[in-house]
């Protein structure tokens, strides 16, 4: 790539890049057999990102449910606070 930008900038005193110049540059690509492999990798990482993004929401879920629930239980004195421990609590 270095040579193929030598080779085709411009200027006198210093080299410069124009849209044409990069529209012409030759890229390199893998064969289409590495493209498809990619390819699959991208969608089984995008699968599982998804998978998590969906048991997150669901565990989130879950604790505003029990965060709302232990509420109830302790205003309508379904649950003594003066003996709850706190363990596992954290701020």
């Amino acid at each position: 790539m270095r040579h193929y930008f030598q080779l085709h900038s411009v200027g006198s005193t210093m080299a410069n890049l124009n849209s044409s110049i990069l529209l012409n540059m030759p890229l390199l690509l893998p064969d289409i057999s590495e493209q498809q492999r990619i390819s699959r990798d991208c969608d089984d990482i995008e699968l599982h990102s998804q998978k998590r993004e969906l048991l997150i929401a669901r565990q989130l879920t879950l604790l505003s449910e029990r965060r709302q629930a232990l509420i109830t239980a302790a205003v309508t004195g379904q649950f003594d606070v003066s003996t709850a421990s706190g363990r596992g609590i954290e701020d």
